[in-house]
């Protein structure tokens, strides 16, 4: 079995998208949102637009937008579609359970009236 990540590994992500089509602005801002919670150390993103860079997107076999490939740490996954499913996400990620305990965090907070 595989080490599970650690929250402080760093993590690096390639995005691609067409243009600012609907499902690649609602991807973004899923990822963007995704990284401030549950990467605090941070996450290397990068965001290709096959529009402007189709290159980019024949090298890494792209055949659909969104797509997200998590490069680091490995193993490699690919991630299709608009990331609305937060579950479905983390998993992909290796990050299961960290939505658990960043609410269990919050309520702990909350109870001892810190702000969040």
């Amino acid at each position: 079995m595989g080490k599970r990540p650690d929250r402080r590994e760093s993590f690096v992500v390639r995005l691609y998208v067409a243009d600012r089509e609907a499902t690649a602005v609602r991807a973004i801002a899923n990822l963007e949102a995704l990284c401030r919670e549950f990467l605090p150390s941070g996450c290397e993103l990068e965001i290709i637009d096959i529009l402007r860079e189709p290159q980019r997107g024949l090298d890494d076999s792209i055949m659909v937008t969104p797509t997200l490939i998590k490069l680091a740490p490995p193993p490699v996954r690919r991630i299709f579609g608009d990331l609305s499913n937060r579950g479905r996400l983390l998993d992909a990620l290796g990050l299961t359970g960290l939505e658990l305990a960043t609410t269990a965090i919050r309520s702990n907070q909350l109870r001892a009236g810190e702000p969040l």
